[in-house]
């Protein structure tokens, strides 16, 4: 099947693509349809078989194309490649981080049961499996073997891969969502799409965007599915005009991620190419992992540098393990790096407990009536 795809024109090729996610878009509506009467469980419990299901087809159109293969694919490893995708290592921390506070400062915030919130996380987790199995999986490996795996075809892989991974959210105005939430969800959900098929192509690793895909849901979606406020559909309708702001922030690694030599290295990655790493980048990723561990340091204040402190620290040990001696600065970064780590945490943990009693303190007041 797969061969007479690739002879065939290139726009039967992206049309298959939109079969292929019209037919997975169709099971997640069987499933919710059918276990709309049948069963009930709190929270995010039905979304959660629902997704479950709408796995077991994705896993089954893997197969169908061929690509079973890239669930055994380690390519660069995954702890190398949340250096490679660092940008979403620190959005996922920074938006989980920003989340937390917002909840901290809602009145009516409170922490759902244990049972909603494991039903949240397996969710969330199942959402990063299947829509990155149908994506990268087989979407994007799909258009990797149609536009050939040399820089220009990646470039449109990655590309096109990301634009329709963003259409498909237009798709929840029929579950609620105004026409204008999904819109701005779509826009950005193109740009993370494009990042989430660089990062995949340069990392060879399926695993890692589904961390990342998980991660992202699991941080924007944390007030509805930890402090219960709202169905994922309101929390959706939230999005303004002013959730465009994350546009020119995502387009920024974007560029980064598909500038000429890092298509180099993903032609390298898809034609599994095995290139060893040079003193040049030891020094380039030392100097970086220096830069990151003082950001980290200056952002950890705020809880905000966790995920940069994280990506400094992998940074500077993968400097090491090219160019282990007479490397100090990659020693600096990672103790820099692991010092922001600490301070991040420690201000996640002081801001949670300064919003909590700033809440409680603001309740006490309107109760008692003072303005």
């Amino acid at each position: 099947m797969k061969k007479k795809l690739m002879r065939m024109p290139k726009v039967v090729t992206i049309l298959v693509a939109v079969l292929i996610v019209a037919i997975f878009l169709g099971s997640m509506d069987v499933a919710a349809f059918f276990l709309a009467d049948t069963v009930s469980l709190p929270g995010y419990g039905s979304s959660m078989i629902a997704e479950f299901m709408a796995g077991v087809v994705a896993f089954l159109l893997l197969c169908l194309f061929g690509y079973l293969g890239v669930l055994g694919e380690k390519g660069k490893g995954f702890i190398h490649g949340l250096y490679i995708g660092g940008f979403l290592t620190g959005y996922c921390c920074l938006e989980l981080a920003a989340q937390l506070y917002v909840q901290m400062m809602t009145p009516d915030a409170k922490v759902v049961s244990v049972l909603e919130i494991l039903f949240f996380a397996a969710t969330m987790f199942l959402i990063g499996w299947t829509e990155e199995l149908i994506f990268r999986g087989v979407i994007l490996n799909l258009f990797l073997e149609r536009f050939s795996k040399t820089k220009r075809g990646i470039l449109w892989a990655v590309i096109l891969s990301g634009v329709l991974f963003g259409a498909v959210h237009l798709t929840n105005i029929s579950q609620g969502v105004t026409v204008t939430s999904a819109m701005i969800q779509a826009i950005n959900g193109a740009f993370l799409g494009v990042i989430f098929g660089a990062v995949y192509a340069r990392s060879g690793n399926i695993w890692l965007v589904m961390t990342f895909h998980a991660l992202v849901d699991f941080a924007s979606l944390i007030g509805s599915g930890i402090f219960g406020a709202g169905t994922t559909v309101e929390q959706i309708n939230q999005m303004s005009a002013a959730n465009l702001i994350a546009v020119p922030v995502l387009l920024i690694p974007c560029i980064v991620l598909l500038r000429p030599k890092k298509l180099l290295e993903m032609e390298q990655e898809a034609n599994h190419i095995v290139v060893f790493e040079t003193f040049e980048e030891a020094d380039r990723n030392a100097a970086l992992s220096l830069a990151l561990g003082m950001i980290s340091i200056l952002t950890g204040f705020m809880g905000y540098g966790l995920g940069i402190g994280i990506a400094g620290l992998i940074g500077g040990r993968l400097s090491r393990k090219v160019q282990p001696e007479k490397n100090g600065m990659a020693l600096a970064g990672m103790i820099l790096s692991g010092i922001g780590m600490a301070v991040s945490i420690i201000g996640m943990i002081v801001l949670c407990f300064v919003y909590s009693n700033l809440n409680g303190l603001f309740a006490v007041m309107m109760t008692n009536g003072v303005k």
